[in-house]
């Protein structure tokens, strides 16, 4: 496996130690420019997976927050399709963008991720219960 394709399965898994230790190995390779077969980044991955920490890093990285994949999709559209909405938080904040229509019919997820709201606490049957920052009210949303 090559180095490339070991940085998508730790971006894929949310192996963020893993990722660091072969971007520190391998310097010379653009974290934003890897992506596999299919057009899909590393940053797509992470946002498909929820993993808050590695898109946190990718984004510290520099990383494009807007690549489409073939589809059309962007990090961001991945990350409302999953309900990952920390994740959405996070792209939201430093500039992503909808480049297909944003899913309309999760309203929970587009106000908690344009209004930066963050998951306080997540039980077994995805429910998240968001407090609004700065204001310190408790909203409730159920993905069920």
């Amino acid at each position: 496996m090559s180095a490339q394709e070991d940085m998508l399965n730790a971006a894929f898994t949310g192996n963020l130690a893993q990722l660091k230790s072969l971007h520190e190995k391998h310097s010379n390779i653009n974290l934003g420019a890897i992506e596999n077969q299919f057009g899909y980044t590393l940053l797509h991955f992470a946002a498909h997976g929820g993993h808050a920490d590695v898109v946190t890093f990718l984004v510290d990285e520099g990383v494009f927050l807007n690549p489409l994949t073939p589809t059309g999709d962007t990090p961001l559209n991945l990350a409302a399709v999953h309900e990952h909405i920390e994740v959405g938080a996070i792209l939201f904040q430093h500039g992503a963008i909808y480049e297909n229509p944003a899913p309309a019919n999760n309203i929970v997820f587009n106000n908690a991720v344009t209004n930066h709201w963050h998951p306080t606490h997540l039980d077994g049957h995805q429910q998240y219960f968001i407090e609004c920052e700065g204001v310190g009210e408790f909203h409730y949303a159920d993905f069920m």
